[in-house]
């Protein structure tokens, strides 16, 4: 049998749930990932343009962007990043 061994992935994770952020870190972290969370939009922009991540979990639903915005702003900032 063969092992296979999970490198640690980075994800931004932009939700304004602060509940929800904190029991998806709990439960992501267990899975070796390395969680960066942002509780809005702007935040989260900033965060996903200044750093390099290997997927975005991003909320729909955010106080005065709506995720539908957010990435379309990042791709005209040219990230190319995954989004979920």
């Amino acid at each position: 049998m063969s092992t296979i061994k999970h490198s640690q992935i980075s994800a931004l994770l932009v939700d304004d749930d602060a509940k929800l952020c904190g029991l998806l870190r709990d439960y992501l972290e267990g899975f070796g990932f390395s969680l960066d969370v942002a509780e809005d939009a702007s935040s989260g922009l900033e965060k996903a343009v200044a750093n390099e991540y290997d997927v975005i979990l991003l909320d729909i639903m955010l106080p005065k962007m709506n995720g539908f915005d957010v990435v379309r702003t990042l791709r005209s900032k040219k990230v190319s990043t995954p989004v979920i």
